[in-house]
């Protein structure tokens, strides 16, 4: 305090920090004068440390649970919210987030919600889900690929409808195949190899025809057919 704004006529008005206010922080012991600290009334903090080697920007408030840190020896910024939430909000524009790797830990559940249409490209990805996955399209599921491979112990497909339609050449490695339906229609204008260790077909109406090369090879093959049944090839039929 000084009088009259006046630096040269200063008051002496005593000790600022004593045995019942305490200086706030580590205080100056060392002499260095490294810490600044600006501290509200309620206990919220802001403070800059000048120590080489250890310099520091920290907003904390005054449980100490929620803080932002700057650590310039590391280069780091950190965002806690020890026992809070964490929310960003950008009602009217993008939020980008660029960086060169990102990694994301949730020690429980994830959830993402997305109003219209999500897209995701990487060069490369895997996926690695330790007990069950389940997808479920209320339209259309695609999947578009030039190689696919699927690996698996057992498989259940069920559908109302089902097509499939190979330009190329398909071949099927299988232990043991049944096909059981209504009416089951396989139609294939190129070559094709089914080899099976048991071979099973089981139809009220069995149909075969065959425009090109077909060869089947099977440990045991047993096509059955409730009705007539028959088996054409235009070409050869091994």
């Amino acid at each position: 305090m000084f009088e009259r704004a006046d630096t040269n006529s200063p008051f002496v008005i005593g000790s600022l920090w004593n045995g019942e206010d305490a200086v706030p922080g580590p205080g100056n012991a060392d002499g260095q004068n490294h810490d600044k600290w600006f501290q509200t009334r309620s206990g919220h903090k802001f403070i800059f440390r000048d120590e080489p080697g250890a310099e520091s920007i920290t907003l904390v408030d005054k449980s100490g649970r929620l803080k932002f840190e700057i650590d310039v020896p590391k280069n780091l910024i950190t965002v806690e919210a020890m026992t809070g939430d964490l929310f960003f909000e950008a009602p009217e524009g993008p939020i980008d987030l660029e960086c060169k790797t990102m990694e994301i830990t949730a020690s429980n559940s994830t959830t993402t919600t997305v109003g219209e249409q999500l897209t995701e490209a990487s060069k490369d990805r895997q996926e690695t889900i330790a007990s069950t996955c389940s997808g479920t399209a209320s339209a259309q599921f695609s999947v578009s690929t030039k190689n696919l491979s699927v690996s698996f112990g057992s498989a259940t497909l069920g559908a109302e409808f089902s097509e499939m339609t190979v330009s190329g050449t398909t071949t099927q490695t299988v232990g043991q195949s049944k096909q059981t339906g209504g009416g089951i229609v396989q139609a294939t204008t190129g070559s094709e190899t089914l080899t099976a260790g048991t071979a099973r077909f089981e139809t009220p109406v069995f149909d075969l025809a065959i425009k090109s090369t077909a060869t089947v090879m099977a440990g045991l093959t047993d096509i059955h057919s409730m009705v007539d049944g028959a088996i054409s090839a235009g070409g050869i039929l091994t």
